[in-house]
């Protein structure tokens, strides 16, 4: 059994964007035979692309379309829409851009876009959905659910996404958190150079979900203690806390620790307090944290008179293994 393709305007039965649905009847002999093994099920729909390719849409499969992919012996696979945020803006690089191309917004033209240039840019706003959208052209930026990303060099599933130094590419960062991640990866690519996965975009990726963090301390050599170090990044809003038991550390006067991200909040400004625990003799102190610069906060306890005091290796008590530390508060990001 074979299927042939009727061509004729009256088997013709649907049209769809710029590709032609055809239906496709059973026959025994002729030109152009395409096995049933191929096609499966009467009913199944064809569809013809200009380049002369055709590839096959199950009967009842509504919702689905065809996807070209070259590394399978047929050259289709299927995909789904399940949902497109996107906008229409203007190519004002000086290159086409491409499908899967990671965009910025171009700050010197209304409504417009350029390809990203720098690794871990920020402000990236999406990737190019139509297959090419050639220089002072408005084409569809693509900025939310599932797209095809371009990248360069490997990336794992989970991955997130930032922008790259090559042009239009992005790049795995891991699993690590970064403030300018725009996109989490659902597939893998391990070509090396470049190449494309797809990922989840969404620029505020990180908002939401809790993140490990190292707090490299200054005036503190933690050495075997255990640290916790966890934040979480809601559009600006950065709600932090570290935790310490102390093993083997060493301890020297004005603690101080990296935050996550830089903060917006004016030098000496109040961002957290916490909780330090001597161990033995069982005993508690207040602590408060506030910004030194740029990057860093210190730590202070509170003594006897509630007057914020600098931490040393013997204030507000000698400190050993098994006394503890525990900090948390909520600061602006920069």
């Amino acid at each position: 059994m074979y299927i042939e393709v009727k061509q004729t305007i009256s088997n013709i039965i649907e049209k769809r964007i710029s590709q032609t649905v055809i239906e496709v009847k059973p026959f025994d002999t002729g030109v152009g035979k395409i096995a049933e093994s191929v096609l499966q099920v009467a009913g199944d729909m064809l569809v013809k692309y200009k380049s002369g390719q055709v590839g096959r849409l199950p009967a009842g499969a509504n919702g689905l379309f065809l996807h070209r992919n070259t590394a399978l012996e047929e050259g289709f696979d299927y995909a789904q829409l399940i949902g497109l945020a996107a906008m229409t803006l203007t190519n004002k690089d000086t290159v086409a851009a491409n499908q899967g191309d990671v965009v910025v917004i171009d700050t010197a033209n209304a409504s417009a876009f350029l390809k990203s240039t720098v690794q871990g840019q920020a402000n990236l706003i999406g990737v190019v959905y139509d297959t090419s959208i050639l220089v002072n052209a408005i084409g569809t930026i693509q900025y939310g659910g599932t797209a095809l990303v371009n990248v360069a060099g490997n990336v794992a599933i989970g991955d997130y996404l930032i922008g790259s130094s090559t042009k239009g590419l992005a790049k795995s960062n891991g699993n690590v958190f970064s403030n300018n991640a725009f996109a989490m990866a659902l597939t893998a690519y391990t070509g090396g150079a470049s190449g494309q996965v797809y990922a989840r975009l969404d620029t505020q990726i990180g908002d939401l979900n809790w993140q490990d963090f190292n707090p490299s301390f200054g005036n503190f050599v933690p050495n075997l203690s255990s640290v916790t170090a966890r934040f979480c990044k809601i559009g600006k809003t950065i709600p932090w806390r570290v935790d310490i038991v102390l093993n083997t550390a060493t301890m020297y006067n004005g603690i101080d620790i990296l935050l996550p991200f830089a903060p917006a909040g004016p030098i000496n400004g109040h961002i957290g307090e916490g909780r330090l625990v001597d161990a033995t003799p069982a005993a508690v102190y207040q602590a408060t944290v506030y910004l030194i610069s740029s990057t860093r906060a210190r730590i202070q306890y509170l003594n006897i008179d509630a007057k914020p005091t600098g931490i040393t290796d013997t204030l507000p008590f000698t400190w050993a293994n098994n006394d503890e530390i525990h900090l948390s508060g909520i600061y602006e990001a920069a």
